[in-house]
């Protein structure tokens, strides 16, 4: 697992603000955005590239707006994403998990509106293995709605160069189980399915069937996470 968080400036713990300092940041928000290495037919993890550039790009921003990002890589390993998960609990003891992943056969950003208790047996991971058995947890829940609201994830998400929708089926692979242990382990998370983006092309206008390039989606997933400091955002 690949953990990017706030470095801290050793100077500031011995000036004379360092207590006002210390209070102002344990009132921000802590966010851990989460993307996925490599795996069978996708060498290229859109949703890892996505996450460090939004952590690269955007952290000054989301600082100011009262939110301390930290990025984390998941493997695509099935038997490796219960215990991550218990990390990033442990350790980070996050207000909201958001999580993004790569649904290549689609074409525009997708929001997870539910996870199933569901795997597929077939698929290999990163590591050559398949599940175990057919149900996440065996004594769990069908299906776990959401702990956001998805709906004002996609209005916030909406914008030029973006195509926003809602997903009531988040597959049966390792993001699906990603989604599903994470809404029995943390108060409030979130999954946003990306399209395998297109490539920039100045020659030729873009068709609204193409997928968004990865260059839009920073700012929309930038607005999504401004979007978890605000009411609206919290599923009640």
């Amino acid at each position: 697992m690949t953990r990017l968080g706030q470095m801290t400036d050793q100077a500031d713990i011995s000036s004379p603000n360092a207590q006002d300092t210390s209070s102002a940041t344990d009132k921000r928000l802590k966010v851990v955005l989460t993307g996925f290495g490599a795996f069978p037919g996708a060498p290229f993890n859109p949703s890892q590239t996505l996450a460090l550039a939004v952590h690269r790009q955007c952290q000054a921003r989301l600082q100011r707006a009262g939110i301390e990002l930290e990025v984390v890589i998941l493997p695509v390993v099935f038997s490796a994403i219960p215990s991550h998960l218990a990390a990033i609990k442990a350790k980070s003891q996050p207000d909201f998990v958001l999580h993004l992943g790569l649904a290549a056969r689609r074409k525009q950003i997708t929001i997870e509106t539910r996870a199933r208790n569901r795997l597929s047996l077939l698929h290999c991971d990163a590591e050559g293995r398949r599940a175990l058995a057919p149900q996440i947890e065996a004594e769990g829940p069908t299906i776990r709605p959401v702990s956001l609201s998805y709906l004002a994830l996609k209005s916030a998400m909406s914008g030029k160069g973006v195509r926003i929708a809602l997903s009531h089926d988040a597959g049966d692979y390792i993001c699906n189980q990603t989604l599903f242990l994470s809404l029995g382990l943390f108060e409030k998370a979130g999954f946003v399915h990306l399209p395998k983006p297109r490539a920039m092309d100045r020659k030729r206008a873009p068709s609204s069937r193409q997928a968004s390039p990865l260059t839009a989606m920073i700012p929309a997933l930038e607005r999504a996470l401004l979007c978890l400091s605000r009411p609206c955002c919290v599923k009640i």
